[in-house]
């Protein structure tokens, strides 16, 4: 929801998840599939999964390095999918792209939605 004192909505990305089970291709695909239909920046983004984007903190936590080291740390901490479970589940079906801004108009919205429904389309089962 937009707060009624915001003049300008400007968000850094969009993004809509996709029922893998509806569809003939992974996430990755789809994206690629959609950034090749015009939405320029489309993609799963596999960056934002933690142990990808954050190699450096899963080499400290597996050596024990502080802040990770016991002490100061109460428990032994560990990077990976299994941490955020549902995060990753979310971030494996989810597409985003980093163009949208507050220059979008309905018409573009409305592009939008229609290359993402023709990927759809396209990759249905």
């Amino acid at each position: 929801m937009i707060p009624p004192e915001t003049e300008v909505y400007s968000c850094w990305m969009a993004g809509f998840t996709i029922d893998l089970e509806q569809f003939r291709c992974d996430a990755e695909e789809f994206g690629a599939q959609v950034a090749a239909a015009g939405i320029l920046g489309a993609s799963q983004a596999r960056y934002y999964l933690l142990p990808a984007a954050l190699p450096y903190l899963t080499e400290a936590a597996e050596r024990q390095r502080y802040p990770y080291s016991q002490p100061p740390s109460s428990r032994t901490y560990r990077y990976d999918a299994t941490c955020c479970p549902n995060a990753h589940e979310l971030l494996e079906r989810f597409i985003r792209w980093s163009t949208f801004c507050d220059k979008y108009e309905p018409h573009h919205c409305e592009q939008a939605a229609a290359i993402v429904r023709r990927v759809a389309d396209e990759y249905r089962l």
